[in-house]
């Protein structure tokens, strides 16, 4: 199966027919659109907060009058959505996006755990089971991914580093400056 990017529909197919085959790849479908929904609902939220707190353009920080969403922020988003759909193949934007996450998501858990160890008298609302084995297997999971997407796919190792430079660049840029744009 080297090389197939729907490895799964091809397996499902080979071992329970066309029909399961077909089954399966709108199964795949649905649920890529399900963390794609949460994704484009997620972005805008975090560039208003950022746009709030004046370490990212000041604009995006705006609701909409009646509907109190960051129509900016959306519009922001759908932008970059949009341009990264048209300008990549389906299978680089994929371990783009999940090397990305990986990363992110690792270092939100590592930093949980970093607060749990430096300020252990902190109110608690929620505890992790199994921590901190949890939590470190996830990271460790996380970097396995990150590993593997380098060996998979060289361009969008590139991308995602080149994408968290200039978003720490960009960060640097508004935080040192004090200022709001």
């Amino acid at each position: 199966m080297k090389g197939i990017q729907e490895a799964g529909a091809l397996a499902a197919t080979n071992l329970f027919g066309r029909e399961v085959g077909s089954m399966f790849t709108l199964m795949i479908a649905c649920l890529l659109l399900s963390t794609m929904s949460a994704m484009i609902m997620t972005g805008p939220r975090v560039y208003f907060a950022m746009a709030q707190d004046g370490v990212f353009l000041t604009n995006l920080a705006k609701l909409h009058q009646y509907r109190r969403t960051p129509t900016r922020a959306i519009l922001l988003q759908s932008l970059v959505a949009t341009v990264m759909a048209v300008t990549s193949t389906f299978g680089t934007l994929l371990v783009y996006i999940g090397y990305l996450l990986a990363i992110f998501s690792s270092i939100t858990v590592l930093g949980l755990v970093r607060l749990r160890i430096t300020q252990p008298d902190r109110a608690r609302p929620y505890r992790t089971w199994g921590y901190p084995a949890t939590p470190l297997l996830f990271v460790g999971i996380n970097i396995w991914i990150v590993v593997y997407s380098v060996r998979s796919n060289l361009t969008a190792f590139f991308l995602g580093v080149l994408t968290l430079v200039l978003g720490v660049g960009f960060f640097e840029c508004f935080r040192a400056t004090g200022r709001r744009v």
